[in-house]
């Protein structure tokens, strides 16, 4: 959804315009700060929106973004959406501590600290957890995606890297998760990365994976098992 927004403002970008065509709207959902923006492949009428607030992790729209409802119940900052390429209803949101979603008729296995499997909160449940207390960004799911050619296939990353003074030693390894069941059952990957900032899919091969880190981009071939770092200047 992200490379579709892009060639999107890029089109627009390229047809010339004055301001006074752009009519803009103030919406607001009722919450606070956007962390992410995901709009349906399959019926862009339906939109998702995740808050960096508390409590406040995603929020539906049905009507292209006039009217938003709080689905979700408690959650620690959002940091990323992905909508099922068919399903315009079933969309996972990734948090600090776990990733949730709209999927109701999956029997998630992954334990929280803080709940059982498939917690329900509001019209989400939890599907996967790091395992971890939320705390620094380092204990967050940063990145989610979904195989574009069949939805049952999805990743997730932890973040991972160094936070707090260094001389404690913390840090925490960075993690890729793979699930071939919507989210029931998972298998992960502890990456030799510093950090894993944002994943993608190749959408012809769901085990070539690209991972942004703070060390540049690597690939995976195999889903994970092994990567090679990609250099962008020879």
């Amino acid at each position: 959804m992200k490379r579709e927004l892009i060639m999107i403002l890029i089109i627009l970008l390229s047809v010339p315009f004055s301001y006074a065509e752009l009519p803009w709207q103030f919406v607001n959902p009722g919450a606070g700060e956007i962390a992410e923006i995901t709009i349906s492949p399959s019926n862009p009428s339906i939109m998702y929106v995740g808050m960096e607030n508390n409590a406040h992790a995603l929020y539906k729209s049905v009507d292209g973004g006039k009217t938003w409802k709080h689905i979700s119940g408690p959650g620690d900052h959002a940091k990323d959406i992905a909508v099922s390429p068919k399903d315009p209803q079933k969309a996972y949101v990734a948090m600090s501590e776990s990733v949730h979603t709209t999927d109701l008729s999956i029997t998630p296995t992954s334990k929280s600290m803080f709940d059982r499997p498939g917690q329900r909160y509001g019209e989400t449940q939890t599907v996967l957890s790091s395992g971890v207390s939320p705390g620094p960004s380092a204990r967050s799911f940063s990145s989610f995606e979904i195989f574009e050619q069949d939805e049952n296939i999805i990743y997730a990353a932890l973040k991972g890297g160094s936070y707090g003074p260094i001389n404690f030693g913390n840090g925490i390894k960075p993690i890729l998760y793979k699930s071939v069941d919507r989210g029931a059952t998972w298998n992960k990957h502890e990456m030799d990365v510093d950090e894993i900032d944002v994943l993608a899919i190749d959408p012809r091969n769901q085990d070539h994976i690209y991972l942004g880190t703070g060390e540049g981009i690597f690939v995976s071939r195999d889903s994970g098992r092994t990567i090679e770092k990609l250099y962008l200047f020879s």
